[in-house]
């Protein structure tokens, strides 16, 4: 009977882990990203209410033919006169009740990545010098981001590397916001506060770029959202590169030297511009909001363009473990490949489940996540759990992890960091410590419960890349740190006792390591008189 009742336990655990790793799936996999080719009908419709007046609506957002868009129909509903690639012009000389206006399309678009062009960094000349100068909303002259761009661009030689730098830091940085919409905030401001929707993802990025001497452009146009389901209102941007052209990327959605498919450009500009212009010679002119509307006719998915292979360093681990997971990629292509690893099966993640990565021609690269083994199973079972790996043009790879309880080796959090960090860049754990490129600055609130508390910890650092934080030894990890920053986090009390907090941060980059570490004198409240009994006979004899 007993074996029984764990046969059911193990059943119900394995249930509720494949639960898990499909929900995972759904929610973190970029399933519209994996069509290579797609044929959209899209429609644009706006509409007017006015008495006996001449009106005017000037109307930016017209789709345009470029690399990887073509327009394969194009029909105008409304008085139209007259129109270019970058607007059309509708016209009602006495308009009188309601009049539509817009058009319906039907658009083909394609993936399209970047050549094998190497454009060395920083630029010598461009054609486009008139998107490199700051405009409006994207003030590239600010100095926090010139200082910024000069930052994430220093040491590169490569304009491609220099640019998917920009991105990724804008991309891991901004938190999406929808507060945020409709706001008017200049690039430096969201560089400050660090949130906002796609407009501000774009506006930093483009500012970023531009004071890097890169040219950038802004993008207004439509693109299917994997979270709300369904086709929406999207910004993003294209930079130039001589030899190259005009790349995209589009920040928001982590797509960085490619957008996927269902991306349709309406409108290429200096800066955000308005949709639509209205002239008119009425006091009861009304103009109705613009809608836009789009569904997929065909699609052909996208073919494997890497190679891709998983390896666990430990292939059976102890429960509670944080195991490290090596995937080596080669890109057996001639151009750029811009490819986002999604792990998409796992028997859990530490951090995040998705990398980008910029490989040159022929490259081979080596990358690694932590998966985060479950802790609360049953004594005397073996667990198996498969690993998936995918990215964006649907390669795919797989390996098996097994694991125990109290069975075969533990790995800690800080292992498994030192693990990835000796062997993702060729160097000892032991690099140099490079003085004041990270520092404590405080800790607060100095009183905390004996349960759990709301705590901040303030620190200061150029750029870390990893950063291990370790509080009376509890240790945990955070990616892609750089400025002065507040950690807001969860603490118990209880791991206070001695009325001290003795406060460790290392900070890791590409090749070096630095660290500082700080004692902070805190006292207890709403200790229990079981505890404070303890405390006294365990310092009594201590």
């Amino acid at each position: 009977m007993r074996n029984i009742r764990k046969i059911f336990s193990l059943l119900i655990f394995l249930f509720i882990l494949l639960s898990l790793l499909s929900l995972s799936r759904a929610v973190l996999a970029q399933d519209s990203e994996k069509y290579e080719q797609m044929t959209l009908s899209f429609d644009l419709r706006g509409e007017i209410t006015t008495n006996l007046a001449h009106v005017n609506a000037n109307l930016s957002l017209i789709p345009q033919n470029d690399l990887r868009q073509e327009i394969q129909s194009l029909t105008f509903i409304g008085n139209e006169i007259s129109h270019s690639e970058k607007n059309i012009i509708f016209d009602w000389p006495s308009a009188s009740g309601t009049s539509p206006f817009g058009y319906r399309s039907v658009i083909a678009t394609k993936i399209q990545i970047p050549n094998s062009n190497y454009v060395s960094f920083p630029l010598k000349s461009t054609d486009f010098n008139e998107f490199t100068l700051p405009s409006e909303n994207i003030d590239s002259d600010s100095q926090i981001i010139i200082e910024k761009s000069k930052y994430l661009t220093s040491g590169k030689s490569d304009a491609m590397e220099a640019v998917f730098e920009i991105a990724e830091f804008v991309n891991s940085n901004l938190t999406y916001d929808e507060s945020y919409i409709g706001a008017e905030k200049k690039a430096s401001q969201v560089l400050q506060e660090k949130r906002g929707v796609c407009e501000e993802y774009t506006l930093l990025f483009i500012s970023l770029a531009r004071a890097a001497g890169i040219p950038a452009r802004y993008i207004s146009g439509l693109a299917y959202s994997n979270i709300k389901k369904a086709f929406g209102p999207h910004a993003w941007a294209e930079i130039y590169l001589p030899s190259q052209g005009w790349i995209p990327f589009d920040t928001t959605f982590g797509q960085h030297g490619f957008i996927d498919t269902t991306h349709i450009a309406l409108s290429k500009s200096k800066d955000k511009q308005s949709a639509v212009l209205y002239t008119y010679t009425s006091t009861s002119f009304v103009p109705k909001e613009l809608g836009l509307n789009a569904s997929i006719i065909e699609k052909t998915k996208s073919s494997p363009k890497a190679n891709i292979q998983l390896d666990l360093p430990e292939k059976k681990v102890m429960a509670g473990s944080y195991a490290p997971l090596q995937v080596k990629i080669k890109n057996p292509l001639s151009n750029y490949l811009p490819l986002n690893l999604y792990l998409t099966k796992a028997p859990g993640i530490y951090g995040k489940n998705e990398k980008h990565l910029l490989l040159k021609p022929l490259e081979e690269r080596i990358v690694y996540f932590i998966l985060r083994i479950p802790e609360d199973i049953e004594e005397g079972f073996n667990y198996e759990s498969v690993i998936a790996l995918e990215t964006q043009f649907n390669d795919f790879a797989t390996t098996n992890i097994s694991f125990a309880k109290n069975r075969y080796s533990f790995i800690d959090l800080e292992k498994a960091n030192s693990f990835i960090e000796e062997r993702s860049h060729g160097i000892n754990i032991t690099a140099p410590i490079i003085q004041n490129q990270i520092s404590i600055i405080d800790f607060s609130p100095k009183v905390l419960n004996y349960g759990r508390n709301e705590v901040s910890l303030k620190i200061k650092t150029n750029y870390c890349s990893s950063l291990l934080l370790k509080i009376n030894n509890l240790a945990s990890n955070l990616s892609d740190i750089s400025g002065e920053r507040e950690l807001r986090f969860e603490l118990a009390g209880k791991y206070a006792l001695s009325e001290k907090l003795d406060i460790q941060v290392q900070c890791f980059t590409e090749n070096q390591r630095s660290s500082d570490e700080k004692t902070f004198s805190v006292s207890l409240t709403n200790v229990p008189w079981y505890v404070k009994i303890w405390k006294f006979f365990s310092e009594l004899f201590s």
